[in-house]
């Protein structure tokens, strides 16, 4: 291992990235839904006909990994997609009848996932660890 690896926060926060998304993705895995999708479900949910950028914007991530990670909701009709009627350079997101009913389902898996979280790690630590994290935005 290099030299100061042990100390490098991009390899322990991408580690601990992963294991949470995993963890998430099991609790979620009877919606249909994996974690990064029930956030960009949720998002478009609460912000109809949002624009792709704001999306990307909003997960801190380019307009292009926005849009490849918005595909299989696409072609699993979860979302729908179209130009805006007044700048056709921009493109409308919006939840589909059948993203509501696969939200809704996740939401309460969610809960679930969250609440077991926060209670492992004793919910002190997770408020001070989100203050941390909500700095490096």
């Amino acid at each position: 291992m290099q030299q100061g690896a042990e100390k490098c926060a991009c390899l322990h926060l991408r580690s601990a990235a992963r294991l949470v998304t995993k963890r998430y993705d099991e609790a979620l895995a009877p919606s249909g839904l994996l974690a990064g999708q029930f956030s960009m479900l949720n998002f478009i949910a609460e912000s109809p006909g949002c624009g792709v950028a704001t999306l990307a914007q909003w997960l801190s991530m380019s307009v292009s990994t926005a849009t490849r990670n918005l595909r299989p909701l696409l072609a699993s009709g979860h979302i729908s997609m179209r130009s805006s009627s007044t700048d056709g350079r921009r493109r409308e997101v919006r939840l589909t009848a059948k993203g509501r009913r696969a939200l809704d389902k996740a939401v309460a898996l969610w809960v679930k996932a969250q609440r077991d979280l926060v209670k492992e790690f004793g919910s002190d630590r997770y408020d001070v660890l989100l203050g941390l994290l909500a700095e490096l935005r």
